[in-house]
């Protein structure tokens, strides 16, 4: 009412806010007192709460719940990945720390598995390095090692004999070892002792150095001859080779006059090559915030975040990395 040219205003007052103990459920949390939630708590006020059993906070500064002027605000509780002893059996991996004696980790924490014993990693396993994301990851896997059939033929082709004059075909397990020597008249030019790597054995080069002469030396795309390229060699006579830049050297750097042959010559395999487009293809930028590398050498790699909006997948890793026949991109998902 107006009195004398005089109105007192009614007073507006911000509502409470109101919770109830599915509200906390929902977001895996409960009472940090264990006490019933308060149903309601005026603007400006909050109480504690804690996750529970199997979450974590998302960030241990914050374990309130706060009542604000517009809106709720509550802190988030994130799953914690539990290793499974069954999965792990199945895929034949353990932890690298072996003797570790945790089965529970926190979101963002990296595990690094390795095979077990007498098992090797399968081509189509992801990645060895798992990320935990909000209690989800994927396991790599691994398969059945495969040993190395070592064959008559084989020793002839490369003029190979066998140190300790084993009986052949012999059958080399994974990450087992064998000793070779040359046939007379030939030098051994590797090292004699090579390894079975999942079924497959570099042999050593034999060079027959006392045959005929050999002329120019032949080049290699993307490479270079180190030293200057003569018109004539004599035999047991090498040149060495390098890469262009980015490229990367595959095989021995160097090829040798045997018998008026070269022995083969190493390749130069091209460099990963990357665009802005192509990351935003992916949903993904640098994670530094400086711009995309235009090209990166085979083994390199580098860290990705995600684009607004999009998440890593939990088998993911961070890293995009270059690989010899292929790009290996994390994957981001809205």
């Amino acid at each position: 009412m107006c009195v004398d040219g005089h109105m007192d205003f009614p007073l507006c007052i911000l509502g409470p806010c109101f919770f109830t103990e599915e509200d906390l459920a929902t977001r895996n949390m409960v009472m940090a007192t264990g006490s019933r939630v308060p149903q309601y708590i005026q603007v400006g006020a909050s109480f504690e709460i804690m996750c529970k059993s199997g979450y974590i906070l998302e960030s241990e500064w914050n374990f309130v719940v706060q009542c604000k002027k517009d809106q709720t605000v509550y802190p988030k509780c994130i799953e914690l990945c539990v290793l499974s002893d069954a999965k792990m059996e199945e895929n034949n991996i353990q932890l690298f720390w072996a003797t570790s004696i945790r089965h529970v980790f926190s979101h963002l924490a990296v595990l690094d598995f390795v095979c077990r014993s007498g098992y090797t990693a399968d081509p189509n396993s992801s990645p060895f390095q798992v990320r935990c994301l909000k209690g989800k990851m994927q396991y790599p896997k691994c398969a059945t090692s495969v040993s190395c059939r070592i064959t008559e033929r084989d020793l002839n082709v490369g003029r190979l004999l066998l140190t300790n004059n084993q009986s052949l075909p012999l059958a080399i397990p994974h990450g087992g070892n064998l000793e070779f020597r040359c046939e007379q008249n030939y030098t051994l030019i590797q090292p004699s002792v090579r390894k079975c790597v999942n079924g497959t054995m570099d042999f050593p080069l034999c060079v027959f150095t006392s045959g005929k002469n050999c002329s120019t030396a032949p080049g290699i795309p993307n490479g270079d001859i180190v030293s200057l390229n003569k018109a004539a060699y004599p035999a047991g006579a090498f040149v060495e080779y390098r890469c262009q830049n980015l490229y990367t050297l595959d095989g021995l750097n160097k090829s040798f006059c045997s018998d008026g042959r070269w022995t083969a010559a190493p390749k130069c395999l091209r460099p990963c090559f990357f665009t802005e487009e192509l990351l935003a293809k992916w949903n993904m930028t640098v994670a530094t915030g400086s711009r995309v590398p235009r090209y990166i050498k085979i083994g390199a790699s580098f860290r990705i975040k995600c684009n607004s909006g999009y998440v890593l997948e939990s088998h993911s890793n961070d890293m995009i990395q270059c690989k010899r026949d292929q790009i290996i991109y994390p994957k981001c998902t809205g």
